[in-house]
């Protein structure tokens, strides 16, 4: 089951909270095992919490195993669930039949699983026969069901079009795909130079058959057929090569020394071309060379040198001679002194590469130094480096974790010469792309493989825990090819799991005490991954759910702190086989390790171009220049709008004081404060416009019994907007478009004020940008809210 429940929760005794702190604090310093806790919780086998429901592969889909075909010619290697995928998908049945075809078949892809597991290698026909014997004694239906489904499967048999050994993850099928990948590009590489060399050695002869009988009758198609002994020979135009013969000048006997010049290339280059490649077309392609030391391929590689440096000289003299361009005088001096200065980047790239197995565990002193020499330089030796266990005793004794091994890939990088790919061996897809590349490569590759150690009683399956080291940042996934253009094209962190963080995350779920779900986000820590390892059991305390406290932090928060603070204890999340979550805590230890595991990974994501903090520096700095640009932008506007409105109000001041005074000029008026104004701009003040006359008509002073009237005729009660002063920004035509309008000059008046609602005109004056509405006294006594408004509207009158 893969049910996960939170432990039954009790009533913790806080009196004890401090002698709880003070126990794990110094556990988490000292490795010291606190008293409360039991030998029972010690020994628990425990799971990270994130890898409980994958602890079964057998019952999951994955890459593995494979299937190493026959035919290898389209895919070197297949994952078994592809290869029932594809049957699926041929039967072309849909429905109800579809399903249960889909059913049948993804359980013999089970039973199959349990068989290569247990024989570690077995033909994918065979197992097929004994898991549908299996699939047959365990199906208890009805008989006419049972006939229905031997059909189906019986059909989906029928077109299975390849077979081949079936192999689990392992060492073994890592290393077959390695050397079958650089088998098949070598072979693809040095096709066209095969061709040519045969089609060079078979004229050559041909001269030398044809200077033998001497006879111009000789020199035609069928005496030559006759002469070499090949009258059905495919792979060769007589007639041609006789044309390409007379073209020769072998009209006459063979100069001596020429004649043995070519015999001496033909002997030369029928000896070692079976170095380079097989003449036969049912060979898979060379005789390969692999090296278990790097003493032993550097032996190899330097004999591959030399022997292609005369291969290569003997080519030459071959084209020249064929070309009939050999000039004694000149050339003789030059192939005499022939050195590996005069081949060309070409020639040097078909220099045979040695493929190079090694075991991180144990690699010598002498072997790690002449690594650093191969892989700084240009030689095409293929490295292909098995790390099967990154912990050997105590996990923290610098002697015991292998980190020369866990970096050599990182190392490598700074050499940027040579080919490196760091991957755990469950990532098949890379694996299978990253060799065909790798040995593509005319330089140095180095490919870091961890292929854990599979125990039988071991909590985890190999695979998982070796997918668990890349998630875990412990040996995280990169590749680099330095043919790339530039950084960005070399180095490639997109295998990685959510390379973005520092940590991949995951949600959680599981049923509280009371049976409730629930989930939180768990991030999959370097912690986690140690906490799989038994050599690290003694650094990571389990305690039940009665200890557990608000001081206990989880692992991924608790790196997040200053170091210096020792309040808070982390905590990782681990679920027992039963299904029961635990709390573990790590020692200080564990959290130094994935401190620096963290640095390694915050570096990798640099050069992936991920958080790289010279890009961040450089942004940080556009921002701050491009806020300043747009503040004195800003600032700028300001100043122009200040210097606006303040002309504007002098303006208007001046035009106002010239009214008033034009007004008090012309009628003789002594009273203050009557003055003609637009009307829509002010409210109805007793001033009129004559009809004959541009000049306003100042009303004649009421007497003086009447001029309680007169003032309250003249009061500001009415609303009305400062027009000039507008500044067009439509926030009261957008509130009332009824009592708000423009005039011609796109200025705001009041068109209506019984249109809308005191509320409208108050909600306006506060919006007004330039301040300049004047709301008057409310129209309707009974609107809601008067008193509250009218406080509002004082300010603006």
């Amino acid at each position: 089951s893969n049910i996960v429940r939170e432990p039954t929760a009790e009533e913790p005794n806080t009196e004890e909270n401090d002698d709880i702190h003070k126990a794990l604090i110094k556990y988490y310093l000292t490795n010291r095992i606190p008293d409360f806790v039991s030998k029972d919780s010690l020994s628990k086998t425990l799971f990270p919490a994130l890898l409980f429901a994958y602890r079964n592969l057998a019952k999951i889909r994955y890459d593995f195993p494979i299937c190493l075909p026959d035919d290898p010619e389209k895919s070197p290697a297949i994952p078994l669930k592809e290869v029932f995928d594809r049957l699926l998908e041929k039967s072309g049945l849909q429905g109800d039949e579809g399903e249960l075809l889909k059913h049948d078949l993804y359980k013999m892809e089970s039973l199959i699983k349990t068989f290569v597991e247990k024989h570690h290698k077995i033909r994918l026909s065979k197992a097929w026969d004994s898991a549908e014997k299996q699939f047959r004694n365990e199906n208890h239906s009805p008989q006419a069901d049972k006939i229905r489904r031997k059909k189906r499967l019986a059909d989906a048999r029928a077109t299975l079009e390849i077979d081949g050994w079936l192999r689990p993850f392992g060492w073994s099928a890592v290393l077959q795909l390695f050397l079958f990948a650089g088998q098949k590009t070598w072979q693809k590489k040095v096709q066209p130079l095969k061709t040519e060399v045969e089609q060079l050695t078979i004229t050559l002869s041909a001269l030398i058959e044809a200077d033998n009988q001497i006879s111009q009758q000789i020199q035609n198609s069928d005496s030559l057929k006759a002469a070499m002994g090949k009258p059905d020979s495919p792979e060769m135009d007589f007639t041609e090569l006789t044309a390409l013969i007379n073209e020769s000048h072998i009209q006459e006997t063979l100069a001596p020394q020429r004649r043995k010049r070519i015999e001496a290339v033909l002997q030369s280059l029928a000896f070692l071309q079976n170095d380079f490649f097989s003449a036969s077309t049912n060979d898979p392609g060379i005789p390969f060379q692999v090296a278990k030391n790097c003493g032993d391929a550097l032996k190899m590689y330097q004999a591959n040198r030399l022997n292609w440096l005369e291969f290569c000289k003997n080519l030459r003299i071959a084209r020249l001679d064929l070309a009939n361009k050999y000039v004694s005088e000149k050339h003789d001096a030059l192939f005499k002194n022939f050195t590996e200065d005069y081949l060309s980047a070409e020639e040097k790239a078909f220099i045979p590469p040695v493929y190079l197995t090694l075991s991180a565990k144990e690699l010598s002193t002498d072997d790690k130094a002449k690594l650093v020499e191969i892989l700084s330089s240009d030689w095409a030796i293929k490295i292909l480096l098995h790390i099967d266990n990154f912990v050997t005793g105590d996990i923290f004794s610098l002697e015991n974790l292998d980190f020369w091994a866990m970096n050599l890939a990182k190392m490598t990088l700074n050499l940027n010469s040579a080919f490196v790919l760091q991957t755990p061996a469950a990532n098949f897809p890379l694996i299978i792309d990253g060799f065909q590349v790798g040995t593509n490569f005319s330089g140095p590759a180095l490919f870091s493989l961890f292929v854990p150690e599979t125990h039988a009683n071991a909590p985890l399956p190999a695979d998982l825990i070796s997918a668990a080291a890349s998630d875990s940042r412990v040996f995280p996934t990169f590749l680099f090819n330095p043919e790339g253009k530039n950084l960005r094209a070399r180095f490639s962190l997109n295998d990685s799991l959510q390379a973005e963080r520092m940590w991949p995350e995951t949600e959680f779920v599981y049923e509280s005490a009371d049976g409730e779900k629930r989930s939180n986000t768990l991030a999959f820590t370097a912690a986690d991954f140690l906490a799989i390892s038994q050599n690290s059991l003694m650094h990571f305390l389990p305690i039940t759910r009665e200890y557990w406290r608000d001081f206990l932090l989880p692992l991924k928060d608790f790196l997040t702190l200053d170091e210096k603070i020792t309040e808070r204890i982390p905590y990782l999340t681990m679920v027992d086989e039963a299904g029961m979550i635990w709390r573990v805590i790590p020692s200080e230890k564990v959290v130094d390790f994935c401190r620096k595991t963290t640095l390694n990974w915050q570096f990798l994501q640099e050069l992936g171009g991920i958080n790289n903090s010279h890009a961040l520096h450089r942004l940080e700095l556009e921002k701050d220049q491009l806020a300043k640009a747009v503040q004195n932008e800003i600032n700028e506007l300001k100043q122009i709008h200040e210097a606006e409105m303040s002309r504007t109000v002098d303006e208007l001041s001046r035009e106002i004081v010239a009214r008033i005074a034009a007004g008090l000029l012309q009628e003789g008026m002594s009273m203050p404060g009557a003055f003609p104004v637009q009307k829509t701009n002010m409210p109805d003040v007793a001033v009129k416009q004559s009809a004959t006359t541009s000049k306003p008509e100042v009303a004649p002073l009421p007497a003086k019994e009447t001029a309680p009237e007169e003032d309250e005729e003249l009061s500001f009660d009415e609303p009305y907007i400062d027009t000039p002063l507008c500044t067009s920004c439509n926030e009261c035509t957008d509130k009332n478009s009824l009592m708000f309008a423009y005039d011609e000059n796109k200025q705001a008046y009041i068109k209506d004020a019984t249109a809308g609602t005191f509320r409208e005109l108050v909600e306006a004056a506060e919006k007004c940008p330039a301040h300049i509405i004047h709301p008057g006294k409310p129209k309707n006594p009974d609107e809601p809210g008067l008193d509250e408004l009218i406080r509002r509207a004082e300010k603006f009158q």
